[in-house]
């Protein structure tokens, strides 16, 4: 657990499992991996923490956050051999075609890891 990074003094638990979170030491500093999406908090901050600094993320739609917790259930559910009832088909909405759209939270972690250019920095 944690206080949120957003200065609001909530506790934020992120479990270390195969198919949550993960913590790095390197011997100086921590990081914590994936991000941290606080949803079901008013501030709804979303931030990574590495190498002890906490990086902003942008923010989510409410249909992102329901299909990555989606793929979240989906993910433990593959782990742990246990059954997840299917999602029902909710359709995603479209971004304008002048925008680029929506990547999935593994594709920009890993553009933001690698130093890629990335609007979701």
């Amino acid at each position: 657990m944690h206080l949120c990074c957003c200065g609001c003094s909530r506790e934020v638990v992120t479990p270390f499992s195969p198919t949550d979170w993960k913590l790095v030491f390197d011997g100086e500093s921590v990081s914590l991996s994936p991000s941290v999406g606080n949803w079901n908090f008013p501030c709804r901050s979303h931030y990574i923490i590495r190498q002890n600094r906490v990086l902003e993320a942008g923010s989510w739609s409410d249909d992102m956050v329901r299909a990555e917790q989606q793929r979240d259930k989906a993910a433990k559910a593959i782990r742990y051999g246990a059954v997840v009832p299917p999602a029902s088909p909710k359709p995603i909405a479209t971004t304008p075609s002048t925008q680029t759209p929506p990547q999935g939270v593994l594709t920009r972690i890993r553009r933001w890891w690698s130093g890629e250019n990335c609007d979701d920095r």
